[in-house]
């Protein structure tokens, strides 16, 4: 029989050491982020951006690839009542 730890096999609890929780990861697994997007925001998020470049580097997320921008309806001016 083998030897167990609790409910984990020794061995399992031996390959759960390996993997370390990072902040980045708690984050990413959180708010459902890509890998892809986790590594946009680590090379591009600084503490100087200003929030136009904030908005630049959030623009660049994976997750926002699938969305279309709807055409803008021109709204017909109302007639003025008397």
């Amino acid at each position: 029989m083998p030897r167990t730890v609790g409910r984990l096999p020794a061995a399992s609890l031996w390959l759960l050491s390996l993997w370390q929780v990072t902040e980045l990861g708690r984050i990413a697994s959180h708010y459902y982020i890509t890998n892809d997007t986790m590594q946009t925001y680590n090379q591009l998020l600084k503490p100087t951006l200003s929030e136009i470049e904030l908005f630049r580097v959030f623009s660049l997320s994976s997750e926002f690839r699938n969305i279309t921008v709807r055409e803008v309806r021109r709204l017909r001016p109302r007639a003025r009542q008397p």
